[in-house]
């Protein structure tokens, strides 16, 4: 019926909507941008609260809610999240390359696929696999990824461990020689 399918178009807006605030907050994460670029990270928080915010709008106001709208803000998030890893990859952040490519791949996948849609790109075996090999291309940078920020993770763990040792030696050398002094 028209209604369970006017339904289901809302909880499909609202699933993707929520998808792209786990991309989004996923990628303020790896690329660490509470410390590395805070300003950035409050951009893809305003992000987060847009998506949110218009998932929440296909049910209230269906009729301003569209799939190219939807894309539309995709895009933007894509591109300032690869503006964003390019910024912080030129800066030595290796993580931001794997992000960098990441973003490369999935814009480059959605516009293949919007092309393929419009009929500018014609379907044959190389266009019909190419959102399936995206799609892999970007799991394993995602892993790789992720792999490298527990890594620094740990780096950092170990680091402030190291430290916190050398504070407890150090109190420890100056308790010692106060009470021989005294």
């Amino acid at each position: 019926t028209s209604s369970s399918r006017r339904w289901l178009g809302r909880v499909m807006m609202t699933s993707a909507c929520i998808a792209g605030i786990i991309l989004v907050s996923f990628t303020s994460y790896l690329l660490n941008l509470r410390k590395e670029m805070p300003l950035a990270r409050k951009l893809f928080l305003g992000i987060c609260a847009v998506y949110a915010l218009y998932g929440a709008a296909g049910f209230a106001f269906p009729s301003f809610i569209s799939w190219g709208k939807f894309f539309s803000l995709s895009f933007t998030a894509n591109v300032a999240a690869l503006t964003v890893s390019v910024i912080l990859f030129a800066k030595g952040r290796r993580i931001a390359g794997y992000m960098t490519a990441f973003f490369i791949i999935l814009i480059a996948a959605g516009l293949a696929s919007t092309l393929l849609r419009a009929d500018v790109l014609s379907f044959n075996g190389f266009t019909a696999h190419i959102r399936p090999a995206a799609l892999l291309a970007q799991a394993m940078l995602l892993s790789f990824a992720l792999s490298r920020r527990i890594r620094m993770i740990e780096r950092d763990r170990i680091s402030a461990q190291t430290e916190a040792i050398r504070s407890l030696e150090l109190a420890d050398r100056i308790k010692n020689d106060f009470l021989a002094a005294t």
